[in-house]
């Protein structure tokens, strides 16, 4: 399975500092949001609700895509490259009414709870919070997203989404 690390491509136009770089020799993992859900789920207060926002806006997500059409080489430097003309098919999940959500996951584990016999064709992108809510609340086919629909199934809505990214952009410009 291959990661690539899509940062500042679906986000603001801002040079990432080093700093928020993600690094794709460390696992994803995300325990505190994980938790976070769990806590939350067993008592529902605006305590516990900080607890998820603060691990949101550190949390680093995989989402999935079927690179089936998708074609790459190597740069000067070793980075794969996806070549121009390349076709990238996110996986989406559904909710009743048939809408459309894009699926972020926390860690592996999680990818494996939803999606249980993927192969070769399925690849990955690593993307902080703020990239992923970015691209969903621009995008016109997502009515926003669902974190870790195998188990927790956390939803939010493309309102949501688009208030939570408001909300962060307002307390970061201060």
């Amino acid at each position: 399975m291959g990661l690539f690390s899509l940062t500042g491509l679906f986000g603001q136009n801002k040079k990432t500092e080093e700093k928020e770089k993600i690094d794709l020799n460390k696992p994803v993992e995300n325990p505190d949001l994980k938790n976070a859900f769990v806590t939350f789920s067993s008592n529902k207060s605006e305590t516990n609700l900080q607890l998820v926002i603060g691990g949101l806006k550190k949390a680093n997500f995989i989402v999935l895509f079927q690179a089936d059409e998708v074609k790459t080489t190597k740069d000067k430097n070793g980075n794969t490259v996806i070549d121009k003309g390349s076709v990238l098919k996110f996986i989406n999940c559904f909710d009743k009414e048939n809408k459309p959500f894009l699926p972020l996951f926390t860690d592996w584990q999680e990818v494996d709870l939803w999606y249980k016999q993927r192969d070769a064709s399925i690849q990955s992108f690593i993307m902080t919070t703020f990239e992923t809510f970015e691209w969903v609340s621009n995008d016109k086919t997502y009515n926003g997203v669902v974190i870790n629909p195998g188990s927790t199934g956390w939803t939010m809505s493309k309102e949501q989404v688009t208030n939570f990214l408001a909300d962060y952009k307002q307390k970061t410009s201060r």
